[in-house]
């Protein structure tokens, strides 16, 4: 896990970026397995993100693919984000993918 912080000189911006893995999760509800994402560089941003000031830059850095789960996933974080924040898709290549 990769966690870390600065503050932008130029514009005196605090800014936490994390580095790492969102992993899927089934967790059995009765009879069905209800999918979800989580892990600690994943819910580290999560949570980061809600209690960070809304001048505080928060962002995660992660690699996912283009399948089904993968596009879920990246809804998913799509959806958690503050109105304030940008959208800076950086999909390359390989999967990896920032969001901010």
């Amino acid at each position: 896990m990769t966690v870390s912080g600065s503050v932008d000189s130029a514009t005196h911006r605090k800014r936490f970026v994390s580095i790492g893995e969102c992993m899927v999760e089934l967790s059995p509800r009765g009879d069905v397995y209800v999918l979800g994402f989580a892990g600690d560089t994943f819910n580290t941003v999560w949570y980061a993100r809600r209690m960070a000031p809304p001048e505080t830059e928060v962002a995660f850095v992660s690699a996912v693919g283009d399948d089904d789960i993968s596009r879920r996933m990246k809804a998913f974080i799509e959806g958690g984000k503050r109105d304030n924040t940008q959208d800076q898709d950086q999909t390359r290549a390989h999967g990896s993918m920032a969001f901010e």
